[in-house]
């Protein structure tokens, strides 16, 4: 888990090495239906590294969702702790994506169809800061559609906005366990990695957006391999009910679903464009990435109904992306020309972490792996409660 301290004391900590980001925000006393979700979104990423596990690497680290109406996250390392956040917009980005993306999904029930959505309002992600600026958020605001799912549906659902930021901390984890902030705060002076950057500055030098990239594609590659062997496992907290009344083929295509709508939350918010990318994976290639972990599940019939729960996903998507306006960036995303481009990314991005990963092993609190391999070894907490 993350560091024992009441929620006033991480956030005065956050507060005082993080104010450029916001105030942290207190999850845990709450009863707010998308509060209590986001925690357990949270404890159910950090669960990957048990109490017992982190003390014995020495590696100490908290998860703050902090408020900010910019979709972000974050990783950093300050004063011998590691912290990862979330933005409380990002949150919201998901959930409202969520809705959407449960609502036209096709899960095989007569009683419980897919819905049309609501014309361009209800496609599109129209908050306002006013929407979560204060302690009780109206949740009705964010679900308002979900009142007609069936109860397969809901469960869709939940398991869509959970996936989806359960992948992030995971990734935002990642950078911290693999060394990756310690290394660029030891190397030049970076002192975080933020998933999207803040009032439009990004790294200009070729070099370093390389380097840059080769650490988002191995923080992927890991997050990605994690996620998969809790959602094939007994320890799928937030999609094991799912798996047993669909099995492992909507599991997979709810999965899949959850990595395609990330990139989304870049143009998520109103008068805010997506950023340059230049030190990210794109898009496709960060799918791409997810499919080629698919690929190295080891039981073969297991791995068959992943990728039919794969294409699952990638036909609601596309479908969607020729239905709605907003969602043209998924259509863009899963075309056959941006998917093949994807996949010499990748391979471009694994050789740029070649050279990169014989000097990020002093600071890793992990075995690096490889992205040859078939896992992150070793896998602490899968064996675990």
């Amino acid at each position: 888990m993350w560091n024992i301290r009441t929620p006033a004391q991480t956030a005065a900590i956050f507060d005082r090495h993080f104010s450029e980001y916001g105030k942290a925000f207190d999850l845990v006393a709450s009863d707010n239906p998308l509060r209590v979700e986001a925690n357990m979104a949270r404890r159910i990423a950090a669960t990957y590294w048990p109490p017992q596990f982190a003390t014995s690497m020495g590696f100490n680290f908290d998860c703050v969702v902090y408020h900010s109406y910019e979709p972000n996250a974050f990783a950093a390392y300050r004063d011998g702790e590691h912290w990862t956040g979330i933005s409380t917009s990002l949150v919201y980005v998901l959930a409202e994506l969520a809705v959407r993306m449960a609502a036209v999904f096709p899960i095989g029930d007569p009683d419980d169809p897919p819905l049309a959505l609501i014309g361009a309002d209800g496609a599109g992600f129209r908050f306002k800061h006013a929407d979560f600026a204060h302690p009780k958020e109206d949740a009705a605001r964010f679900f308002r559609q979900a009142h007609a799912f069936g109860p397969l549906r809901r469960r869709l659902l939940n398991v869509l906005w959970l996936d989806s930021q359960v992948l992030v901390w995971r990734h935002e984890l990642f950078h911290a366990t693999l060394g990756h902030t310690r290394f660029l705060q030891s190397h030049f002076g970076i002192g975080s990695l933020t998933e999207a950057p803040r009032n439009g500055t990004t790294v200009t030098d070729g070099d370093v957006s390389r380097m840059l990239r080769a650490l988002e594609f191995h923080a992927d590659w890991a997050a990605f391999g994690s996620v998969l062997k809790m959602a094939t496992s007994n320890h799928d907290a937030a999609g094991s009910d799912l798996r047993k009344r669909l099995g492992d083929r909507w599991r997979a295509a709810s999965m899949i679903a959850s990595v395609i709508m990330l990139p989304a939350f870049f143009g998520a918010a109103e008068e805010r464009g997506a950023p340059a990318g230049i030190d990210h994976p794109s898009a496709a290639a960060r799918l791409s990435i997810f499919l080629s972990r698919i690929g190295e599940l080891s039981d073969p019939a297991l791995r068959d109904e992943w990728r039919r729960g794969s294409g699952i996903a990638l036909r609601v998507f596309d479908e969607l992306s020729r239905q709605h306006p907003d969602f043209a960036q998924f259509g863009m995303m899963l075309s056959e020309e941006s998917l093949s481009a994807a996949d010499v990314e990748r391979i471009a991005c694994i050789d740029d972490f070649d050279s990169l990963q014989n000097e990020l092993v002093p600071f890793a609190a992990l075995p690096l792996g490889h992205p040859h391999q078939g896992g992150v070894d070793p896998l602490p907490g899968d064996d675990a409660d």
